[in-house]
This record gives C-alpha cells, structure tokens and sequence, in this order.
C-alpha cells in the first residue's frame, strides 16, 4: 500500500473530499487540531514513564509498556540512536528497522499482511520476520531480537544486518524522471 493508496483510505473514512473538508472545518471552529492525537500521545507517554533504565544482563532495552503493542498497532522507538518498528502479528512480537532500504520511508506505519509490511512511500515490500526485501532481495532490513518481560517489551541486539545502500526503482507505479 502506497501514499495514493492512504491518501484514498483516509478519504473513504471521512466519507470522501467533502467529509475531509467538513471534519477539518468542524476542528478549526472547536478550538483543537486533532484530539485524538493528544490521546495517542498521553498513551504513549504513560507506556513510557516507568521504563527500566539501561540494558538488562542480556543487553536488552527496555522501551515501553507491554500494553504500547497490540496486534495491527505498531509502534516505532529510538534505541541507541536507531528507529525501531515493533510489531505484534499472530500473538508474536518482532521488531525490524524502521527505515525502509529503498529511500528510508517510515515501515513503522506499515500494516502487516501476510507476514509482509509495505513501505508506505513507494511499496517496497519486507518479511516482517527476516527483513527480506520482497521488492529487491539485495537489499534487507535489520530485525532485532525483542522480548517481553516484567510488563515491558526489550529490544536487543540485531539478528540481521540491513542494507546500507539507497534509492532505487519504485514499485508504486510512479515514474521517476
């Protein structure tokens, strides 16, 4: 799924253009821009709080309250200095880098199907077990060992290596000039 194909998702669910409009203008006049958002951000914010500092024995670290994760949520956290998607998906926890290999889209946003996540800027697909680029099997993303424990997901070291290369052909249907 491409940034056409969210940009038509988010329509169909305001109930198109004129629903988009409608709701932004019903914002403006109320005084507040978004206010789920500040929901998602105090929830996020309480997962966070209490962490457990440093590594634990293994070199794991922890970044969140169990609760954060939950099955076709994911949640992307900064650990020692990389972004980190972490997913549930069929009573699983995995966690895979959150830069994409083609142009370092955000696959923190991604929905999982059928074991496969898709960049959500050009539609590079990745195993979200292994890391392996569907779109282009030179080039991986790193996936990370992750565990769950005293309430709190830890996330260790890397059990692959990802690509270090960037750009490449797009796999959405645009032309690139």
């Amino acid at each position: 799924m491409g940034l056409k194909d969210r940009i038509k998702r988010r329509l169909d669910r305001h109930g198109g253009p004129s629903g988009v409009l409608k709701a932004a203008l019903n914002r403006k006049g109320s005084g507040t821009s978004r206010p789920e958002s500040s929901g998602q951000l105090n929830k996020y914010a309480a997962a966070t709080a209490e962490l457990p500092n440093g590594a634990d024995a293994e070199g794991f670290v922890a970044v969140a309250a169990r609760a954060l994760v939950q099955d076709g949520r994911p949640s992307t956290f900064a650990v020692k200095g990389k972004n980190i998607a972490v997913y549930q998906w069929e009573d699983h926890l995995y966690a895979i880098d959150s830069a994409c290999s083609h142009e370092d889209g955000p696959l923190g946003e991604s929905d999982v199907e059928n074991g496969v996540i898709t960049c959500p800027y050009h539609d590079w697909r990745f195993e979200l077990k292994t890391g392996h680029c569907v779109t282009d099997p030179s080039r991986p993303v790193a996936t990370y060992a992750i565990k769950e424990a005293d309430g709190f997901i830890w996330i260790g070291e890397a059990l692959s290596q990802g690509s270090s290369q960037r750009g490449g052909e797009h796999d959405d249907g645009m032309e690139m000039r």
